[in-house]
């Protein structure tokens, strides 16, 4: 048998970065590629079957492949594309748009008798640049294509061409016992956060990787996570 252990989305914009001042807009971008590397535990014996990334998306055709896994743990990458008239662009809080969210579905279905094993993950589309500077200046933006950074001490975050203004704090453990705290109670982090008027969590190096709830909660509230 096989177990689906998790799938990691990660999602890329099909065009070139967006000029400062000239944000994207749903349905005129250049659509968004969807890699999921799926990763998978195989019990006692090696196991065949097909692998399919099914997407939530209008017009999302599915991506399929016949595998055959070793014994042990093995992955595997499958690919789609979200076209622009497809799916609506993730925005972070407070500049007055939403967070839609869409499932990237996985099912394996065994050759051999066995149920169909499935999991889903969900995403949001956007483009996110560090922008270390003024890129605003075609010369100075073109001296620093090649580099790593300006060697400068700025920074600005730039979300689907879109300046934001970071307004957020570091998060640590809420409890001495971490695991002694509920979903619930990380979700109420988040929603604090943003009554607060915040968009942008910092998890901080001496603390911990938080439970999927508090992510979730973050992409559907629309917090940046600085990890």
């Amino acid at each position: 048998s096989v177990l689906i252990t998790h799938i990691v989305p990660l999602v890329r914009y099909r065009g070139a970065a967006p000029a400062a001042g000239v944000p994207l807009v749903d349905g005129h971008h250049a659509g968004f590629r969807v890699d999921v590397r799926v990763h998978v535990r195989c019990a006692a014996a090696a196991c065949a079957g097909t692998l399919s990334l099914e997407p939530s998306w209008v017009g999302g055709a599915a991506a399929t492949r016949d595998v055959a896994f070793a014994s042990g743990e093995s992955n595997v990458t499958l690919s789609v594309d979200a076209a622009a008239e497809s799916v609506r662009l993730w925005w972070p809080a407070g500049l007055g748009r939403s967070q839609p969210l869409y499932e990237v579905g996985v099912a394996f279905a065994p050759k051999a008798a066995g149920g169909v094993v499935r999991t889903s993950r969900r995403i949001g589309f956007r483009h996110l640049a560090l922008v270390t500077v003024n890129d605003s200046d075609p010369r100075e933006a073109a001296r620093a294509a090649a580099a790593e950074g300006s060697g400068r001490h700025t920074m600005v975050i730039r979300v689907n061409g879109v300046a934001l203004w970071s307004r957020g704090a570091n998060i640590v453990p809420m409890d001495q016992l971490e695991g002694r705290l509920s979903d619930v109670a990380h979700r109420t982090l988040v929603a604090s956060a943003v009554a607060a008027r915040m968009n942008v969590l910092r998890v901080w190096g001496g603390g911990v990787f938080m439970p999927e709830a508090f992510y979730d909660a973050c992409d559907e509230a629309g917090l940046l996570l600085y990890h």
